[in-house]
């Protein structure tokens, strides 16, 4: 059974992404759908939608803009 999506919202509660499960990374999308980010757990590293590395951990939700 495949985990369901975490939903981030902002400050004011609207949905600005979701973080789930794709494969072995956990890949982020904007609240429009498109990738801004993944974090390979192997590497222990996060990328940006260009695949470079952007930091250090799982940060993906630095990468969602409102």
């Amino acid at each position: 059974m495949a985990k369901q999506p975490k939903v981030i919202r902002n400050k004011k509660g609207a949905v600005i992404g979701k973080i789930h499960q794709e494969g072995s990374f956990l890949v982020a999308r904007n609240k429009k759908g498109n990738v801004v980010g993944k974090y390979d757990p192997k590497t222990n590293r996060t990328l940006d939608r260009n695949g470079r590395v952007f930091e250090k951990g799982n940060t993906l939700e630095a990468l969602i803009e409102d």
